[in-house]
């Protein structure tokens, strides 16, 4: 039996929008490079994702792997998300659409934006990459004991 070639992808865009290419799964992979994990703090961002929309993505970003939980152990009915390896892989892509959307946009950053605009602007974009990985390696390490 053949298979229906217009519902296999067939290029490597295709297969990363199908896993992630919604608005709300790259700002929350976003969100945890920035040291948010519970789903209260998600829903403190600028952006003011919806719960149904949040709870959504955190469990489509666990089946394909980009993220996982552990549950606080002061508090058993809160879970703190981390990125797995899969999940801090995508760095380079949060990397390339800033960098893009700061080449070709105008908004207002916030203090957070400006010191990484600043950053990326004077180092190479794999150093900048390679920081924000390690960082969070650190963090992760640090809050969930896990490498």
């Amino acid at each position: 039996m053949k298979k229906d070639l217009t519902t296999v992808p067939q290029c490597a865009c295709d297969v990363w929008l199908k896993l992630l290419g919604d608005r709300w799964s790259l700002l929350v992979v976003r969100d945890i490079f920035k040291g948010k994990t519970t789903f209260t703090e998600f829903l403190e961002s600028r952006e003011k994702i919806a719960t149904n929309i949040l709870n959504d993505r955190l469990k489509s970003l666990r089946s394909k792997g980009v993220i996982d939980f552990h549950y606080d152990p002061n508090n058993r009915r809160i879970k703190r998300y981390f990125l797995t390896n899969k999940g801090i892989d995508l760095y380079p892509i949060i990397y390339a659409v800033q960098k893009w959307a700061l080449k070709h946009e105008e908004f207002p950053l916030t203090e957070f934006g400006e010191g990484w605009k600043a950053f990326a602007d004077s180092e190479s974009e794999k150093t900048v990459t390679q920081h924000f990985q390690e960082e969070y390696k650190t963090h992760k390490k640090k809050v969930f004991g896990l490498k």
